[in-house]
């Protein structure tokens, strides 16, 4: 597949994984286009470099080389280059930093440069990353391929000659390059779910893939639909791709459904690959087609249910240390209170002494209780008042005396 960027009568054809970054002030005869030529002596699990992604997973110190292929559209003799440009996200959105070179630069390098490309012809333009002997991880940038015209073109006129400014076009191709210990970069995924949407008024079935992996994928295949309602009606294989999953990252492939699939119960079988990979998934799903996602995806809404136990077991929890708090104390006062009840206040009518063998007994198991502040002062007050009483009526004295 070829991605091809023109100006003026050279029309833009853009085509593959390329998009077009650049145009600026340009003659109106540049133009190119840009293959990225898969490895087919790729043999790893994932297949990183048997596509036209530029992915390369890595170990410290090892190199790997890629190639694109340069079609000249134009009638011009072009200079194509390259450079490794910074990516920054903006807004949830990649973007090239124009403002530097990324991180990686150093540890890429083009051949040949600058490649000269004659009109209406083709050539082949080299890629080679090697990465450092203490590099680790993970990183991203975008990889641009420049061409200008190798001479200024001149327009003559009835007094004077104009020179026609010198501009350019460019293609920017998203880069990937994941260091690690030979084995430690995995490839791998999972169908996650399958739904019904209405996309511009179309009905359409989204499939979502999560990359469980530490690579890059972007995996293809085939659906099949049979209806639950009318088992003998069934749909496809339908095909499908989906673009760039990055690790830990889930995103959707979109396949446009004929018009016998109608609103209903339907038994879905997916078969998607990446390289070697294989997997497949059955869903039994009600399509509704409506016009949005739902909100939560699957794994969102194991993550709220699991949120949504833990704040009901944190609420259990207070409820119990809350009441059994409440319980404590009720007990405390009710000991203080019977305590309190035990030592009545004597009256001139009975002649009651001062002390009594229960009102002693009772001061002892008085002074064993251990009550809350509150219920402490509170008794202290009542005792005082007691003794207050008693003196005031003259009850203090031994009566046999």
């Amino acid at each position: 597949m070829r991605a091809f960027l023109g100006a003026g009568v050279t029309a833009a054809l853009l085509v593959g994984l390329v998009t077009p970054a650049h145009l600026a002030a340009a003659q109106d005869t540049l133009g190119f286009g840009i293959n990225v030529i898969p490895d087919r002596t790729d043999q790893s699990d994932g297949a990183l470099r048997g596509n036209q992604a530029l992915w390369f997973a890595m170990s410290p110190g090892e190199s790997i080389t890629r190639e694109f292929e340069i079609v000249s559209a134009s009638d011009v003799e072009q200079d194509i280059e390259a450079e490794v440009l910074g990516l920054v996200i903006v807004n949830g959105e990649d973007q090239v930093d124009k403002s530097a070179l990324s991180e990686v630069a150093p540890w890429v390098s083009f051949s040949p440069t600058p490649l000269v490309l004659p009109p209406r012809e083709r050539a082949v333009l080299t890629m080679t990353v090697a990465a450092p002997l203490d590099a680790e991880g993970a990183f991203q940038a975008y990889a641009r391929i420049r061409a200008t015209a190798t001479q200024i073109p001149t327009t003559q006129g009835d007094d004077e000659t104009k020179a026609i400014i010198k501009g350019a076009l460019a293609f920017d191709q998203r880069l990937w390059i994941g260091i690690g210990e030979s084995g430690s970069l995995t490839t791998d995924f999972e169908i996650v779910d399958a739904v019904g949407l209405t996309v511009d008024e179309a009905r359409t079935l989204q499939i979502e893939f999560a990359n469980t992996g530490e690579t890059p994928v972007a995996p293809r295949g085939t659906v099949e639909l049979q209806s639950l309602d009318f088992t003998t009606l069934r749909v496809g294989p339908l095909d499908f791709g989906t673009a760039t999953v990055l690790p830990g990252q889930s995103r959707y492939a979109q396949v446009i459904l004929p018009e016998e699939v109608e609103p209903g119960p339907w038994k879905l079988l997916v078969i998607a690959s990446q390289g070697n990979i294989k997997k497949t998934a059955t869903f039994e799903r009600d399509l509704t087609f409506p016009l949005e996602l739902p909100s939560p995806t699957p794994l969102q809404a194991w993550q709220l249910a699991l949120l949504a136990l833990g704040v009901i077991l944190g609420l259990c929890l207070l409820v119990f240390g809350w009441r059994t708090l409440k319980s404590g104390s009720s007990e405390i006062l009710s000991e203080t209170e019977e305590v309190t009840e035990v030592d009545p206040i004597p009256t001139p009518a009975l002649g009651a002494p001062s002390k009594s063998p229960d009102s002693s007994q009772a001061e002892g198991f008085s002074s064993s209780v251990s009550a809350p502040p509150a219920v402490s002062e509170a008794a202290d007050w009542a005792a005082q008042e007691a003794d207050r009483i008693i003196r005031d009526l003259g009850l203090g004295e031994d009566p046999k005396r």
